[in-house]
């Protein structure tokens, strides 16, 4: 197809040359035209040649085409009928058994048992205790009715300041001194047997919500009776003193236990050891 393009392409350019002299030249007429026909038949040999070359040119290509498409054919034909060859079976050896090791048994430790803490023994309220003995006796003791009962300060009785005491506690509201007592050193007392069982006593010594304006002058002593040894002896208690806390007494290793109230006056005035255990 190019080459017949550019035939064409060089047969006008021929004939716009040959016009052009004609037209400069103005020649004889059969002359130019004898020329032009030779020209003509000049380019329509030239065009014929081109064609038989080109279908030359074609055939080669068609046969070329064909010769590609048969060597394809035949590579996908050797390629589908080549058949792989069956891999030879193997047999794969039989595993040979092992037999695991039995498991050691391993005997955990029983686990060391934590004992439970024991609950803490229940103090020994004062006011549930009953006393060991009395001195005085109980008829002339500030610390029991005249039928010998300990007075106590019940739940509902207030102290000087309006307080009460859940626990309780003992009373001294009969007169502690005789007539002629000298001085603050003449008592009464109330004794308790602890058999060693407790080691500590607490609790508070207060004067009762009657006596909260009281003239006269108390003190309290507590006793390890055992040895006649003052444990613990009260500042100087009258109208005004506040309840006094005190504190924590050794009492571990006494058998008797001894509060006594002291007072150089005779009265009616109550003081009362109250909220007073022995803890164990």
């Amino acid at each position: 197809m190019k080459h017949i393009a550019l035939l064409l392409f060089v047969t006008v350019a021929i004939m716009l040359i040959l016009f052009t002299s004609c037209a400069r030249a103005e020649p004889d007429v059969d002359v130019q035209v004898s020329i032009l026909m030779d020209d003509i038949s000049i380019i329509r040999d030239e065009n014929e040649r081109l064609r038989e070359e080109n279908d030359t040119l074609r055939g080669e290509n068609d046969m070329l085409r064909r010769e590609i498409e048969r060597a394809e054919s035949s590579e996908t034909f050797s390629s589908d009928s080549t058949v792989s060859p069956d891999p030879s079976p193997t047999s794969s050896p039989a595993p040979t058994p092992t037999s695991s090791p039995a498991p050691t048994p391993t005997s955990s430790p029983a686990p060391t048992p934590t004992p439970s803490p024991l609950p803490e023994p229940t103090p020994s309220n004062l006011a549930n205790m009953d006393y060991f003995t009395l001195s005085p006796a109980a008829h002339e003791n500030s610390w029991t009715s005249h039928n010998g009962d300990v007075l106590t300060w019940g739940t509902a009785r207030q102290d000087n300041t309006g307080k009460i005491y859940a626990n309780g506690g003992i009373l001294s509201g009969r007169s502690t001194g005789l007539l002629d007592s000298p001085s603050i050193g003449d008592g009464h007392s109330i004794t308790y047997l602890l058999n060693a069982n407790y080691s500590t006593f607490t609790g508070y010594i207060a004067l009762a919500w009657e006596s909260r304006d009281t003239q006269r002058n108390y003190q309290i002593r507590f006793w390890n009776a055992d040895n006649d040894i003052i444990l613990y002896e009260s500042p100087i208690i009258s109208g005004g003193t506040l309840p006094i806390d005190f504190g924590i007494i050794d009492v571990s290793g006494i058998t008797q236990f001894r509060i006594e109230r002291l007072s150089p006056e005779r009265g009616l005035s109550q003081i009362g050891i109250v909220d007073a255990n022995f803890h164990y």
